[in-house]
């Protein structure tokens, strides 16, 4: 049998139950709220944290191409003697090139070495240049193999650089409407070039 004093305790925390039932309520919208507030606030910034590193990645591989365009420089100084006043003008072609053809200025700066290794002075390798990127893409060859091939067949038939646009045409023309690749036509160049030379055909003749 229940007594008053237990009533009376029954009571209070029914009715304290009642009190502290919205607060309760309260807390737990509150704790959800900081909850989903705090979500956001993290995935914030793992968004953050993507763009970050997507706006950096072109700068670190700007940086990269850069280096490699500027060690290609240094190289073709080396190789090829040129003067602070030649490199200017190497250097203003390999940039102008990289932005008006599909070559960076890096891979233009490498043939423009590979050409100086082949005994091209300075302004050779200015004058030729245009001509063996021309070579290159009319025909689908790789950018260096391109320039080995003009550069020899241009001393074979003892034609100034400036012919290189010449050249690279001839070639162009020749390995594309044939069975053969500028390669197979460039191996075959070594081989009759000097005895063209030795009966005067020109190189249009030869090819």
């Amino acid at each position: 049998m229940a007594t008053p004093g237990s009533i009376r305790a029954g009571k209070a925390f029914v009715e304290i139950g009642a009190i502290t039932a919205p607060l309760e309520a309260a807390l737990r919208r509150a704790s959800l709220t900081l909850k989903a507030w705090g979500d956001q606030v993290q995935a914030m910034g793992q968004r953050a944290l993507l763009a970050a590193g997507a706006m950096a990645a072109p700068v670190a591989l700007a940086g990269r191409v850069y280096a490699g365009f500027s060690d290609q420089m240094k190289a073709l100084q080396a190789v090829s003697g040129a003067t602070a006043a030649e490199m200017r003008r190497l250097t203003n072609t390999a940039e102008d090139l990289g932005r008006t053809t599909s070559y960076t200025a890096a891979q233009v700066g490498e043939a423009m070495l590979n050409l100086a290794r082949s005994g091209f002075r300075p302004h050779e390798i200015d004058n030729a240049i245009g001509g063996i990127l021309s070579l290159a893409r009319a025909t689908g060859t790789d950018l260096a193999l391109a320039g080995e091939i003009a550069a020899g067949s241009l001393r074979a038939f003892n034609l100034e650089a400036s012919q290189s646009q010449r050249v690279a045409d001839v070639l162009t023309a020749t390995a594309n409407n044939s069975a053969q690749t500028l390669e197979d036509l460039g191996e075959a160049m070594k081989y009759v070039a000097p005895v063209a030379q030795e009966y005067g055909l020109s190189i249009e003749e030869t090819a």
